[in-house]
């Protein structure tokens, strides 16, 4: 049955539809105007999807620029989330390039306008993330309107192509959302534009395969396109721009989308580019990636999983080569000061494991005395590669189980999820063998510093051994935060190596020294599977010392739930501590530190 009324608007025709929702020409009676309604009807399933859905039409709400669509109402109806944005009657940039190139001059007064709405959102700490011809839309005066902003990122941990962690548009897609090799940041918008670039000047896609994933390799590995050998009638200085905008290195790229569009109308500003330095082409395959929070369920069955991590070992595998083949030389090999003592493997989303690609020192310093608020040091890497085996662990099978408990009413959730951006070590492979404790006790006490804390992608704080609030011994983690007012105000810290937890543990018991700022403190644990879950401590509301307990209850509702990895509801033992998670959830500006000692198992019933 079609859709006729969502909350107070009157659907009157559909105007499109996308992997990712349906818009809808529609009638605002209070307002007595058309207006276009964007309808997410997979989303509101669940608290997480709900949860980050405010979050980001706030913040997408909140833009006001001459160049970007206005959204004038968002909400929920019959589980049914929606974004209500300006009706653009002119079509769109895709619409234009269809019918064959665009001029140099109309091009340049296009993406003049796009350009200085991205440097503001950018100025905002927003990045687009899926900027494409189909999200510049045009109004009844010819003006270009930039659309979308944060859609991407609201979707990123529903819907992707591969299941996997890539969030984009593979035709305009950046090298760093494809391997998710740092923080996104505004230049990741600046090579999309530089590929729109060259599709209005060519009429033709910068990248062409057969398939989604190969476009996603080229525009990781593949050098800027040529531009006059797709029209030949073009300045040749615009090379320049695009092999800039387009530089696979976010370092070598326009700090600003601005830059990029000046040389368009103004010629001479092309001298002043620098060039791309050869060597820049083809960067080191970043440290790790995190998936994101909240897959897709994928189908049972363990050959499903067995196939899709065979593929994705032989996708990496073949990335490698191709690396190779273009000449970057050998790839990535750790040198020796780096080589771990202890392999790990790197969770994929689909439940697969690779071995680790990035080295990390793990050392057996536990008597050497340290000094007051050591700092996380990560190694120097040298810029080659050579596979390795993969981790062996050896323990007693124990049968999976999830935690019993007896249900009793709990308050609703209260955190607001969105997707950690974390990136977890990889190590250098060897073969090793773990001892799995059979029964819980102590898991870490900050006494020794042979464990790390690698900070995510949100640079939001540290995780450090600090004698200045001890609870037992002469030493705990201080954990500092600084959280700016943006949406996504958290901080994962990844624990180098992960920490064994012996038994079958309930939940992991920790003694906190509270500042009562009411943040929450989370724990991510990786079990036997390679799934990540996540289960709290709950909100810091209270100072001093105080031991608190994250219990693993698979029927708690948000914080508690997936992260990563196959997601079958329960842990499969034995389990690792894989991360301490900081979040404010309010979008607040708040600073201020905490502190950590005794973090153990229990075994005791869940309350």
């Amino acid at each position: 049955m079609a859709i006729q009324q969502i909350d107070r608007y009157i659907i009157k025709s559909e105007l499109g539809r996308g992997g990712m929702a349906t818009v809808y020409l529609a009638h605002d009676p209070r307002f007595g105007r058309d207006v276009a309604l964007k309808l997410l009807p997979h989303y509101a399933n669940d608290a997480i999807s709900r949860g980050r859905f405010q979050r980001e039409a706030r913040t997408i709400a909140g833009l006001e620029h001459r160049a970007i669509v206005p959204v004038y109402d968002f909400g929920e109806d019959n589980e049914m989330l929606f974004l209500v944005m300006r009706l653009m009657s002119g079509g769109s940039l895709a619409d234009r390039i269809h019918q064959g190139p665009i001029s140099l001059q109309e091009t340049g007064e296009i993406l003049q306008r796009i350009a200085s709405a991205l440097d503001y959102a950018h100025r905002q700490g927003i990045v687009h993330r899926d900027l494409k011809p189909g999200n510049i839309l045009f109004d009844q005066n010819n003006a270009a309107y930039l659309a979308d902003f944060g859609i991407a990122k609201l979707l990123e941990a529903q819907t992707t192509f591969t299941g996997s962690a890539i969030v984009g548009t593979p035709a305009y897609i950046s090298p760093e959302q494809v391997t998710s090799s740092r923080v996104i940041d505004g230049r990741a918008d600046v090579y999309s534009l530089g590929a729109i670039l060259f599709e209005m000047l060519t009429g033709q896609m910068p990248y062409r395969a057969e398939t989604p994933m190969q476009v996603y390799m080229k525009h990781a590995l593949d050098p800027p396109p040529r531009l006059l050998e797709a029209n030949a009638h073009l300045p040749s200085y615009l090379q320049v721009v695009i092999d800039k905008a387009m530089a696979k290195s976010p370092d070598d790229r326009f700090n600003t989308a601005g830059a990029m569009v000046e040389p368009l109308l103004n010629p001479a500003k092309a001298a002043a580019i620098q060039p791309v330095p050869p060597t820049a082409k083809y960067p080191p395959p970043a440290p790790p990636i995190i998936p994101s929070p909240s897959q897709p369920k994928p189908a049972r069955g363990r050959t499903g999983w067995l196939l899709t991590g065979l593929l994705m070992i032989l996708l990496l595998g073949g990335t490698a080569v191709t690396a190779y083949l273009y000449g970057t030389g050998a790839l990535f090999r750790p040198t020796p000061a780096a080589t771990s003592s202890m392999a790990s493997q790197v969770p994929l989303t689909n439940g697969a494991t690779l071995p680790a690609l990035v080295a990390v020192t793990e050392t057996e310093d536990l008597g050497a005395a340290a000094p007051t608020n050591e700092p996380i040091t990560t190694p120097t890497l040298a810029p080659t590669f050579t596979p390795a085996p993969t981790e062996t662990a050896t323990y007693t099978p124990t049968p999976s189980r999830t935690p019993t408990r007896t249900p009793t009413p709990r308050p609703t959730a209260t955190a607001t999820p969105r997707p950690p951006t974390a990136t977890p070590s990889r190590t250098a492979t060897a073969t090793a063998t773990i001892v799995i404790p059979s029964t819980v006790g102590l898991i870490y006490n900050f006494e020794a510093s042979n464990v790390n804390w690698r900070r995510g992608n949100q640079p939001y704080g540290e995780l450090i051994r600090s004698n200045e609030q001890v609870r037992n011994g002469s030493w705990a983690g201080k954990l500092s935060y600084d959280f700016p007012a943006v949406s996504d105000n958290y901080v994962v810290f990844l624990a180098q190596p992960t920490l064994i937890i012996g038994g079958e543990p309930t939940g992991i018991r920790a003694w906190i020294y509270g500042d009562n700022a009411g943040h929450f403190l989370n724990l991510w644990v990786i079990d036997a599977d390679n799934e990540v879950r996540q289960y709290t401590f709950g909100r810091i509301n209270f100072t001093g010392w105080r031991q608190i307990t994250a219990w693993f209850d698979e029927e708690a509702e948000w914080p508690n739930g997936h992260i990563s990895g196959p997601d079958d509801g329960q842990l499969k033992f034995p389990v690792r501590l894989y991360a301490i998670v900081f979040d404010s959830t309010d979008g607040q500006a708040s600073k201020g530190e905490i502190y950590l000692d005794d973090l153990s198992g229990t075994a005791d019933a869940i309350p």
